[in-house]
């Protein structure tokens, strides 16, 4: 997160007994490269007798470009697949969209867990929108919305009773229990 090629401008000044031209000045730092904040240059001028003058001229840098967080726009469909339960288990970084920024990111949580991954987060059957914000260091953010969607991958079970075998009376048509 750096400026580079700032210009500084150039110092004038005068004397009583010197020319402006034999007035020396020097600064440092004395790149023109300058970290995101404030940063304090200091010049020097000095005369053809040695007297001296110093100023210091306030850099500074505001970083007001937001992290960037490329979001996907389709819908993520996942099913759960153990029997046991019913719900899908986040692995890893999954859901976990990329972000980039010319700063540093110091922030990027979701809205599940308030955390950077969802590694372990259990979703239920059903649409879900997973929020993400990513924060850098001059506090621009970005936002995001992600949506997934559980399914059920199992086919239903059926407990179906024993057949049944009755036998009708002789003079009878039909059997009713009774």
């Amino acid at each position: 997160c750096t400026a580079t090629g700032v210009v500084l401008g150039t110092p004038s000044g005068t004397d009583n007994c010197d020319a402006p031209l034999d007035i020396v000045y020097t600064r440092d730092p004395s790149e023109n490269n300058f970290d995101a904040g404030v940063t304090n240059v200091y010049w020097t001028a000095r005369d053809s007798r040695g007297f001296v003058v110093y100023h210091t001229q306030k850099v500074t840098v505001v970083d007001d470009i937001s992290p960037i967080i490329t979001c996907p726009t389709e819908t993520y469909y996942r099913e759960f697949n153990n029997s046991q339960v019913s719900y899908y288990t986040i692995v890893g970084t999954e859901f976990k969209p990329a972000v980039s920024d010319k700063c540093n990111v110091t922030s990027y949580t979701n809205d599940k867990n308030n955390s950077g991954n969802l590694n372990g987060v259990h979703l239920s059957i059903g649409d879900h929108e997973i929020a993400w914000t990513a924060t850098d260091i001059s506090s621009n953010t970005d936002n995001c919305t992600m949506n997934v969607t559980i399914v059920d991958s199992f086919d239903p079970i059926l407990d179906c009773p024993s057949n049944l075998y009755e036998h009708t009376a002789s003079d009878a048509c039909s059997y009713t229990n009774s």
